[in-house]
């Protein structure tokens, strides 16, 4: 698995019902024992830290979850991996892609099918 569970937010929330987790120094992503995907912003208030700004990924019934500077990939139970976010220099794996990628798009990955 990709995620890091000695992470500060899994520390302060023990009961979370996340079962994997990526960050980076502005947003948090993790997925639910549902298979749901969310990303958010840590937020620091008076009773701890939340995440502001929740969005789910939609249309995915995910796995594992991975961040990088502006971008997003999320592991499905299927075994596909799904991006979205910056596509420059195609870092998403969308070979041709836009340079933004606003919906979760499935990545072809050589040797499968």
């Amino acid at each position: 698995m990709i995620s890091d569970f000695d992470n500060p937010w899994f520390r302060h929330h023990p009961d979370s019902p996340a079962i994997a987790i990526d960050y980076t120094v502005s947003d948090v992503c993790y997925v639910t024992k549902m298979g749901e995907a969310w990303c958010g912003v840590p937020e620091s208030t008076e009773t701890g830290t939340k995440l502001a700004f929740l969005k789910r990924i939609e249309g995915i019934e995910a796995i594992d979850v991975a961040r990088g500077s502006r971008h997003t990939c999320v592991l499905s139970k299927q075994g596909q991996v799904f991006c979205l976010g910056s596509n420059v220099s195609n870092v998403t794996g969308l070979e041709h892609g836009p340079d933004e990628v606003t919906t979760p798009t499935l990545v072809r990955i050589p040797g499968t099918f």
